[in-house]
């Protein structure tokens, strides 16, 4: 609870906590597994080989090191690379299934956090949100502003992705007109933007995959059915468990985040 409150009090101020314990304190007393998850660990466990099978990000190895033009002992530690970037998201943790791609679009300035501390990778996808990581992809110019969508305007932080996106031919408004920036982005939706980006930069986007093999595939809408035969056969988008594609379903952030990063680096 001490923990908690320290990470709490540290995120609000928009640092990133954390937490420095050994490994027996970390294991038995304040559930080092379960702070990872809102901190960075510093793990200190003397030995040349740690044991510990928690999450850390530095780990102190000895307090008997020698540096040269220093009298008496320090401290030894590693930092864990990971890749040479170093994110301040609380939530996503070294070692999950999403770390390495959320840090790849990060490092790349694709995608930021919803706060300083925080990634929130089970969050869903925004439509804004995919018009504008795509036009940060691109890096283009900020395109001229039109009054083409009643329900977005020149001072909104998503107006110069979408504008850019319906310029470009990435993206469309719905039936009354409206573009719909909050709707959470569908994964047939999020397929179409992409496959349109992709022609819209003259990439090979012939690849197709038969769709038959998903128990869902009627589901697919017609406008994304080309592009959702080229996410999958490309290895963007797979199967859900249940062999389905789940066309209508939404795309969370760390998806999200997963599929650029394999787009990006197919085209890097």
């Amino acid at each position: 609870a001490i923990c908690n409150a320290f990470i709490e009090r540290i995120a609000s101020a928009g640092y990133t906590p954390m937490i420095y314990a050994n490994k027996s304190m970390l294991t038995n007393d304040i559930d080092g597994e379960a702070l990872a998850e809102n901190a960075m660990i510093w793990l200190a466990n003397y030995t040349t080989d740690t044991t510990y099978g928690g999450s850390y990000q530095f780990w102190q190895y000895t307090e008997s090191g020698s540096v040269d033009g220093i009298s008496g002992n320090v401290d030894g530690n590693f930092y864990v690379d990971n890749g040479g970037v170093f994110m301040p998201f609380r939530d996503v943790a070294v070692g999950s299934w999403f770390y390495d791609d959320i840090a790849y679009v990060y490092q790349n300035d694709i995608m930021d956090g919803v706060s300083g501390t925080t990634f929130a990778p089970d969050n869903t996808t925004s439509r804004g949100m995919m018009a504008t990581v795509l036009y940060r992809l691109s890096q283009d110019q900020a395109p001229v502003f039109e009054e083409i969508f009643p329900d977005v305007h020149a001072n909104q932080w998503f107006a110069n992705g979408i504008i850019w996106a319906y310029q470009k031919n990435v993206v469309n408004g719905y039936d009354d007109g409206n573009f719909g920036p909050d709707d959470d982005v569908t994964r047939e939706q999020f397929a179409a933007m992409l496959y349109r980006y992709a022609q819209s930069r003259q990439y090979d986007t012939s690849a197709s995959a038969d769709l038959g093999r998903f128990g869902d595939a009627g589901q697919v809408s017609d406008y994304a059915r080309n592009a959702m035969a080229w996410a999958v056969a490309e290895g963007y988008i797979n199967g859900l468990p249940g062999d389905i594609l789940s066309p209508k379903g939404t795309a969370t952030r760390a998806q999200c985040a997963t599929i650029l990063a394999r787009f990006m680096q197919d085209h890097s």
